[in-house]
């Protein structure tokens, strides 16, 4: 889940906000720097406060052209920040940034190449440099390629065990149906990995910081002057504006429930998924809340209905998808006792449906409340802080909101969560529902697949 609110989801403990110690402190402004980059800059002057994060998001449209090959955006991305530098080995590398309490991440979404770099202001002169190699020329190494390639050969094998995995491999299959973004993130075609070579690694590194940044925020214990220089040293000079951007096509649901049949596994499991607008719509925040209310515990409509009533589930969860930023969705899933398959499934349906039009929003202020406390935990940190400035970039909207997020979640009320459960979360029949496991007639009525490939072959609107 790529959003403003993605911090918020594992940590749940309240922090204040340290003492400010000038009228600069959290003051968000753009600036320039030398080369052209256009930045949001936080300082961060409050005791005890030294690090310096850099966080960035490319647009990329590697997998509109199908003769891409879709493995190569994430074995590029794990190259450049683990292969180390023409000077410096990977294990070189990786001590020298451990030394110095610094770090740098690069990772491929659909659209998007976010990066994110942290370090000490006092090791800026040796961490930066370093940095700027992985980043900027990157050792795209054979051997340490082979390597990466057969670690991926060995997850893939190893997801290939997980029943879950395979349901939800299957259902990408149905909803993407052969183009490459199925394959992007199935990172199942190991023809396709084999077929990878260096020199995709390099065009695709070329290609994808050609342009400028769509998104790039500096917080920390920085001015603006060593803000500027920090990013020309990172970075590239910027580039023109990107003329193409992915092609997020529309989500397209299966209208039939698919089942995958596998007689060797040893449990049984149930995934229902259901799509949500655009994160440009601002209201990404309000469903969180929402799952929350519907699956946030053991008085919730979900526990209820499957392990209170049906006694039916080792734990079935909400969850909150981006395949894209305008390819969002939302999963009710869980392992299901297997001889309780079909009544789980009716039971969710009814009680999602029944949340859908009526909620209980007596835990509304007490979940808001924790959400806002969790958000200004989060808003301590330099590293999140720039992430949460960034997710507003990407979502259109004004950087000075990270000051009042906390505030909007407190405030939020019933009102705005039914209205935002009858406009953008969908109906239970529309709704499309997955299942796996070794029964070979728990759901007779659907569409009944022995691999994930054939999910292509089940009903889907247009």
């Amino acid at each position: 889940m790529n959003s403003i609110w993605r911090p918020v989801a594992c940590f749940l403990s309240l922090f204040g906000l340290l003492a400010c110690n000038d009228d600069t402190n959290r003051v968000i402004a753009e600036h320039t720097s030398p080369a052209g980059h256009v930045f949001q800059l936080m300082p961060i002057t409050e005791k005890g406060v030294t690090d310096i994060t850099v966080s960035a998001a490319w647009a990329t449209d590697w997998l509109n052209d199908p003769n891409n090959n879709p493995w190569v955006p994430n074995l590029a991305t794990e190259m450049m920040i683990s292969g180390g530098t023409a000077e410096l080995s990977p294990a070189d590398v990786l001590e020298l940034l451990e030394d110095k309490n610094a770090y740098g991440d690069i990772g491929a979404a659909a659209d998007l190449i976010y990066a994110e770099v942290e370090f000490p202001n006092n090791h800026r002169d040796t961490v930066v440099p370093v940095l700027s190699d992985l980043f900027q020329r990157p050792v795209f190494d054979s051997n340490w390629f082979d390597r990466i390639k057969g670690q991926r050969r060995y997850a893939a094998a190893v997801e290939d065990k997980a029943i879950a995995f395979d349901m939800w491999e299957a259902s990408r299959h149905a909803i993407f149906g052969e183009s490459p973004q199925v394959e992007f993130l199935n990172r199942k075609n190991l023809e396709a990995l084999d077929t990878a070579t260096l020199d995709d690694l390099r065009a695709w590194h070329e290609k994808s910081f050609s342009h400028a940044p769509v998104a790039l925020v500096v917080t920390g214990a920085v001015n603006a002057e060593d803000a500027g220089e920090i990013i020309d040293a990172l970075l590239p000079p910027p580039g023109d504006a990107p003329s193409e951007f992915f092609d997020a096509t529309s989500l397209q649901l299966p209208d039939e429930m698919i089942y995958l049949h596998r007689p060797e596994a040893e449990k049984s499991v149930i995934g229902l998924l259901g799509t949500l607008p655009d994160t440009r719509d601002g209201k990404d925040g309000v469903d969180l809340v929402i799952a929350h209310l519907f699956a946030g515990g053991a008085d919730s409509p979900l526990f209820d209905a499957i392990r209170t009533n049906l006694g039916a589930s080792y734990g079935m969860s909400v969850e909150l998808v981006n395949y894209s930023r305008a390819q969002r969705g939302f999963i009710i899933a869980g392992e299901i006792d297997t001889k309780k398959m079909p009544d789980a499934r009716d039971a969710v349906l009814a009680a999602y449906s029944s949340f859908r039009t009526e909620p209980d929003l007596d835990s509304l202020t007490d979940i808001t409340q924790r959400i806002a406390n969790s958000i200004r935990h989060e808003m301590v940190f330099v590293s999140s802080s720039a992430r949460m400035i960034r997710e507003l970039l990407l979502d259109d909207r004004d950087p000075q909101e990270y000051q009042t997020l906390p505030y909007m979640m407190s405030q939020l009320n019933g009102d705005a969560v039914k209205q935002r459960l009858l406009s953008a979360f969908p109906e239970a029949t529309n709704l499309s529902v997955f299942a796996a496991g070794p029964a070979p007639s728990a759901f007779p009525e659907a569409c009944i697949i022995t691999t994930t490939e054939q999910a292509l072959d089940c009903k889907t609107s247009e």
